[in-house]
């Protein structure tokens, strides 16, 4: 079970306490219908969700049009969840993909504590650039003893993403400029990156570089909002936590399991305040050059 980038390690404390107490594996595949409708009427021969049953939120980011009248490749650029749970049936369809470079966003306790689980004798270019790697910690450890307290005044996990949103265009630049350039050095072969449930980190990742391949905004956030139908599926896992922990403590940790277009507009302002504009905010920050977006539209974009 997968759950957001924030979330998922105060619900594994809490899963534990149940599994112990019931003796049980838990087990929840709840599906919206908005999630069945859409995948029952792609008929594409591409998929934009790929059919991973261990990897949560694994998606394709082809056929999204761009400015200049081009679109971006199918089986280039895929965004997903973290690979811990992947499967043995998993790892065929994941050595189809023929992944160049795998870039993961995680906090370094959060790879050591969920290790990637990858095919034998894989040829992966492995990228890891931790971000938000303390935020995560201090985050977790408030959620953890205010669950544990029932401790529940002041605290806004909604206002605590935002602003992790707007650290990413701030203070994790040297990050997303590697990211960015690996993506470059990849030369279109097919680049995967991911953090814990797919959709904060790996959603910043997402709306910057497709912004700078040309895709308008309105298609971005579309996208970024797709993580939305992925998380509808685990959200009977709040039941769980309602009860173990209480209503409060799932009316804390509910706002983690979301995305909302706030938080990626806050996002896009902070680099407008930071860096000036977003055309600055390539050239300045992620170092790159005219040349450089060319080479990278090229590389990405049919």
């Amino acid at each position: 079970m997968k759950f957001s980038d924030e979330a998922a390690p105060v619900f594994g404390m809490f899963f534990k306490q149940i599994q112990k107490r019931y003796n049980t594996q838990i087990k929840i595949t709840v599906m919206s219908e908005r999630t069945k409708r859409m995948e029952k009427n792609n008929t594409s021969k591409y998929l934009r969700v790929l059919p991973f049953k261990g990897i949560a939120n694994f998606r394709d980011l082809g056929g999204y049009p761009t400015q200049d009248g081009r679109e971006t490749r199918w089986g280039a650029l895929y965004r997903s969840g973290q690979l811990d749970r992947m499967r043995t049936a998993d790892m065929k369809l994941f050595n189809q993909l023929s992944i160049h470079t795998l870039v993961d966003f995680r906090s370094r306790s959060e790879m050591e504590k969920y290790p990637n689980r990858l095919p034998e004798n894989h040829s992966l270019n492995i990228l890891e650039l931790p971000v938000l790697d303390q935020a995560n910690q201090a985050m977790e450890s408030e959620i953890r003893q205010r669950i544990k307290e029932r401790d529940y005044a002041g605290f806004d996990p909604g206002v605590k993403m935002m602003q992790s949103y707007r650290q990413f265009a701030a203070d994790f630049t040297a990050e997303f400029r590697s990211f960015i350039q690996a993506v470059l050095r990849a030369e279109g072969k097919p680049v995967l990156w991911h953090c814990v449930a797919g959709k904060d980190r790996t959603g910043f990742a997402a709306m910057i570089l497709l912004r700078i391949l040309g895709v308008q905004e309105e298609t971005i956030t579309q996208d970024y909002l797709l993580s939305k139908t992925h998380i509808d599926r685990r959200r009977a896992s709040l039941v769980l936590l309602t009860l173990l922990a209480g209503r409060q403590a799932a009316a804390l940790v509910r706002p983690l399991l979301d995305v909302r277009v706030d938080w990626i507009q806050a996002a896009s302002r902070a680099i407008e305040e930071h860096w000036g504009g977003f055309e600055e905010y390539v050239r300045d920050g992620l170092g790159l050059s005219d040349q450089d977006i060319s080479r990278l539209q090229d590389y990405t974009l049919s």
